[in-house]
This record gives C-alpha cells, structure tokens and sequence, in this order.
C-alpha cells in the first residue's frame, strides 16, 4: 500500500514497481547483513527501541550510491526481529515510506503459485549490454541446461559468461574453473541444493540480464521451469 499525504490517497503498488529505483537495486529483498555492509554503513543511534521497533540507519558508501541516494532508515521490531517500516531518501530530496504489517513467515507455498511456462520465458528474455550485445540467462549457461559449459570446447563466448571479473564472481575459485556444470538437477543432482548458494548467483545475474533485482516470484518461475526440464 502507497500513501500519497499531499494529495491524501493510497493506493495498492507491487513492489515490482519500485524495482528501477536505487533502493532496489542496492538494498534488494532477502539480502544478508553481510551484503549489506558492502555498501552501507550501518549504525544504530540508539541501543533502545522506540514504539516497540530499532532504529537502523544505512549511509551509502560508494560515491554512485550516494549520488542517488542520501540515506536510509530502516526499522525492526522489538519481539520478531522482523522489519516494520523502511524509508529512503533521495538526493533529491525525495523520499519513499514502505510500512511492512500482516506477515507470514515461512507459509506453505503452493506449486500452483509459480509458471514453469513463465519460468522458460524469463531464462529466454534478452537484454542488449554495451559491448557485449544481446544476453539472456541462456547466454550462459546453455539453452538447455542439461548441457555443460568447458571453456573454448563450447560454442558459448568467453565473454558472454566473463562480462564481470573474476573477483566480483560470487565465488572467485569456482569462476577460474573455466566450466560451468549442468543447471537442471535432472542432468547435476547437486544443482539447487544448497539456498545460499543458489541466491548468491541469482541476485548479479537478475542485476545483469533483467537490470534490477528479480521478484521471488520471478526466481520461483524459473527455478520451476529448470527443474522441470528431464
């Protein structure tokens, strides 16, 4: 729900919408603490809560951060530990409230709620990078991700697996592997076994093809359609 005081209306707004903004793209859904401080400095002005929440406030670090983006308050509750409100503000002086309320945690999921067919879109789409040109999830690995990836024994560029360095990989060692196992369990029974492992590749290569942090419906629809594939 969005509040517009100025003009006293609210309206329903996924959050898919504030996906471009920078909040979004620095300070996405899910991500750890640890990940966080890569790009903020976190501080807590008061070790008391107030109103039943911690105030914590985020202050960028990287100078293209805090050109967009002056700072961000971020308050957790008191019994659950979990998030109650966040605002952000601009350097622009515009700023954004999100007040989080009715949670479920951990809720069964039911299948029916993720698109194996959208799933199959999404790891298709493509998006045109400088340079490098039109990329998709089957740019690398393969379309079918039964298949494995062997540096210069496949028809896959270097450069379409290597548009970041080595160092930013989310695993370095894996990367100078130069081999990319199969994606589908069906052919690699250890792919999407391990979660942290599976959201640490997940969040820079939604950043890469999509240019913005992908729903976890989004992330559900195409785990559903590589785990289908037999």
């Amino acid at each position: 729900m969005a509040y517009y005081p100025d003009q006293k209306r609210a309206e329903n707004v996924p959050l898919s919408k504030f996906s471009s903004r920078p909040f979004f793209k620095f300070l996405g859904i899910g991500q750890t603490a640890e990940e966080l401080q890569k790009f903020f400095d976190i501080s807590m002005p008061d070790a008391h809560p107030e109103d039943g929440a911690y105030l914590l406030l985020l202050t960028p670090k990287w100078q293209r951060i805090k050109d967009r983006l002056a700072m961000v308050r971020f308050w957790v509750d008191e019994k659950t530990c979990l998030p109650s409100k966040l605002e952000y503000v601009e350097t622009d002086g515009d700023s954004t409230t999100l007040t989080f309320s009715h949670f479920q945690v951990n809720p069964d999921i039911a299948e029916a709620r993720f698109s194996v067919e959208h799933g199959h879109e999404l790891y298709l789409q493509k998006r045109v990078l400088p340079v490098v040109g039109a990329i998709n999830c089957a740019s690398c690995p393969m379309p079918d991700p039964r298949e494995e990836i062997i540096a210069h024994k496949s028809k896959v560029l270097c450069r379409q697996c290597h548009v970041i360095n080595d160092a930013e990989h989310p695993y370095p060692k894996d990367a100078k592997l130069r081999k990319i196992a199969p994606l589908a369990p069906s052919a690699n029974p250890k792919r999407l076994t391990d979660f942290d492992h599976v959201e640490a590749f997940l969040k820079p290569n939604c950043e890469m093809v999509f240019g913005r942090v992908c729903t976890t419906k989004e992330k559900g629809d195409v785990l559903s359609w590589i785990i289908s594939v037999e």
